[in-house]
């Protein structure tokens, strides 16, 4: 992980970081979507934390909120069998698969 992120091209990290910089909220458009979402989110996130992404998954009228444990914020990589089990339930419920 530590080796992954140094192998990266420091230029093109730079680029993501700017874009991210430029980035605007959307969150006055939550409330329009109409499918159904999972929200996920790890319990020490501390770039999205819990209680952001609560608020965002409560703007959603159709939203399944769920703290992952164990996980930051890379929840597939740090706890994925977690992830997964509530991917499969969540795509079960909502959807013909």
């Amino acid at each position: 992980t530590l080796a992954r992120c140094r192998a990266q091209n420091p230029i093109g990290v730079k680029g993501a970081q700017i874009a991210m910089l430029s980035r605007t909220s959307t969150f006055e458009n939550l409330e329009k979507i109409k499918i159904p979402v999972l929200v996920l989110v790890g319990e020490s996130d501390n770039l999205t934390p819990p209680a952001k992404m609560k608020d965002m998954a409560e703007r959603i009228p159709n939203a399944d909120f769920v703290v992952v444990p164990s996980a930051g914020h890379k929840t597939p990589i740090e706890n994925p069998q977690f992830v997964t089990e509530r991917m499969e339930k969540f795509l079960e419920e909502n959807f013909q698969l």
